[in-house]
């Protein structure tokens, strides 16, 4: 980070990739600096490169974004196990569950990411605006029960779970999701929540299999 500030190529449009090797005088200069970093926890994870010190950049008021890298080194592109492993990651490497909050993971997958690219908009709908959407069908089984809609978004929901998609207000993608046959799926889905998760596996299965 010294060298490119030296070279003057640290700024405000500067896009700062891994980041998995800062010191805290590293920090201080992206900060000053108003750069962003993005953040690809999966492919940085695979490779065993380390983890960015997320929560500290965000403490320290620096714009980060979640990125995959590439199918090359994580082998998935899905946004939302990026957003599963950036959470995991902070909490475990920490030992402290209150770090990196939804809230915030959100926003890294999100606004943040549009920011770093300077595409100046606020994430709020709007007429006029140019929408990109992804509608999430939370009646799937993977996310039963939902107690918290934006824990569930990260910490359950998967791929299969994208609805619709659309891309400046057209809709790009209209996915018909798999029916579950047996055991019957409105069965599983009422006892999902009134259960326990281990009493709702063991209960339903000797009821619909036995």
């Amino acid at each position: 980070m010294e060298y490119l500030a030296k070279l003057g190529c640290l700024n405000e449009r500067t896009v700062a990739v891994h980041c998995v090797a800062l010191s805290d005088h590293d920090i201080e200069l992206l900060a000053e600096s108003g750069a962003s970093v993005v953040h690809c926890p999966v492919s940085n994870m695979r490779l065993g490169c380390g983890a960015s010190p997320v929560v500290k950049l965000l403490k320290a008021g620096i714009n980060v974004a979640l990125g995959t890298d590439g199918a090359a080194s994580a082998c998935s592109l899905s946004m939302f196990e990026q957003m599963r492993t950036a959470g995991l990651i902070a909490k475990g490497f920490s030992q402290d569950p209150t770090q990196l909050t939804v809230n915030q993971i959100i926003r890294m997958a999100t606004i943040n990411g549009a920011n770093a690219l300077k595409l100046h908009c606020d994430g709020s709908p709007a007429v006029g605006k140019s929408a990109d959407l992804a509608a999430i069908d939370m009646s799937q089984l993977v996310t039963m029960p939902v107690l918290d809609v934006f824990s569930n978004v990260i910490y359950a929901v998967e791929a299969q779970c994208i609805h619709q998609v659309w891309a400046s207000g057209c809709l790009v993608a209209n996915i018909q999701q798999e029916k579950l046959l047996r055991p019957d799926r409105g069965k599983l889905l009422t006892k999902s929540n009134i259960m326990s998760w281990q009493n709702r596996v063991c209960e339903i299965l000797r009821d619909d299999f036995n």
